[in-house]
């Protein structure tokens, strides 16, 4: 039988028994409890309470499972930077929040890090991008004009 794929947002390296894991879990017959240790384990060199997108690989009819972590997705990182809890609610109307150019670099090494699908795009397009991002969440830039500029030379 083909496996199924159960998605779960599960807090990193602070798992703890929850409704949502429980029923996720106990559907398909399988062992919370062994979950969130190999999980908190697995995901322990991340800061506490990250928000983390877990793809849960279950066999059906059998207690076996696997299971892949993933940071969240790029919008908490970049409500985060900003210091706010939603975007605008008419973005292009109003500024809901600023992040720094620098910000969004040290965003998108992070996003490739992951390694899925942004590691083969350049680091300069992945940031344009969420500046473009950032510009449909209601926030503004910083020297956005600065994205990809070469770097100045060294002082001597």
């Amino acid at each position: 039988m083909a496996s199924r794929i159960v998605r779960l947002i599960v807090p990193a390296a602070k798992a703890k028994p929850s409704p949502q894991i429980g029923q996720a879990m106990g559907s398909h017959g399988l062992n919370m409890m062994q979950f969130l240790k190999q999980f908190n384990e697995k995901s322990a060199h991340l800061k506490d309470d990250i928000p983390c997108r877990v793809f849960l690989n279950v066999t059906p009819g059998s207690q076996n499972f696997t299971f892949e972590v993933f940071l969240p997705r790029t919008s908490w990182f970049i409500k985060k930077a900003a210091g706010i809890d939603a975007g605008a609610s008419r973005p292009g109307d109003e500024i809901v929040g600023v992040v720094h150019v620098k910000q969004l670099y040290e965003i998108a090494c992070l996003k490739q890090k992951e390694g899925r699908l942004a590691s083969s795009i350049p680091l300069e397009s992945y940031v344009r991008s969420l500046v473009n991002q950032c510009s449909s969440m209601g926030i503004a830039v910083q020297d956005k004009e600065n994205v990809g500029a070469p770097a100045a030379p060294a002082a001597e």
